[in-house]
């Protein structure tokens, strides 16, 4: 791999994150989201723009927390509205609550809950702003005999 410089992975810090999250949730309010939820073009380099963060933070790192930010939050919403209902929510760890043995089960049908027992998710209430229109739920879909 000659001419090739090793890649370091950025650490994000919880300012970091908090940071995004408060930029996001300013795109969301000045209407840098379009009807579907998702982000218009040009949101990643309006977030690099507003030097939020360090200068070591590229497009591509932030592209990578915003979709990781997203995967959790989805991973999340699809547990707690689980129709078994055993997980929970604690707000005060702002955290999925279940037991061990249920939550194996599930990762194995949705490995992107995996990590996520018991993991803080302290910007849940903002990401559900964030990405809330983004997902599909259900709601309002109808079938071929409706």
């Amino acid at each position: 791999m000659a001419g090739r410089e090793k890649m370091t992975k950025h650490i994000w810090t919880k300012v970091e994150d908090a940071r995004l999250v408060e930029s996001l949730l300013h795109m969301v309010e000045t209407c840098w989201q379009a009807d579907n939820g998702t982000f218009k073009p040009g949101y990643l380099q309006r977030l690099l723009n507003e030097k939020i963060f360090s200068c070591s933070i590229g497009l591509s790192t932030i592209e990578c927390k915003v979709r990781f930010l997203k995967q959790q939050y989805c991973a999340i919403v699809e547990m707690l509205s689980n129709a078994c209902n055993e997980f929970g929510w604690n707000d005060e760890f702002k955290c999925v609550e279940v037991e061990k043995e249920v939550f194996d089960v599930w990762v194995q049908s949705h490995p992107n809950a995996k990590g996520l027992r018991h993991k803080p998710l302290p910007h849940y209430e903002e990401l559900s702003i964030i990405f809330g229109k983004d997902m599909a739920t259900g709601e309002g879909s109808e079938t071929s005999y409706d």
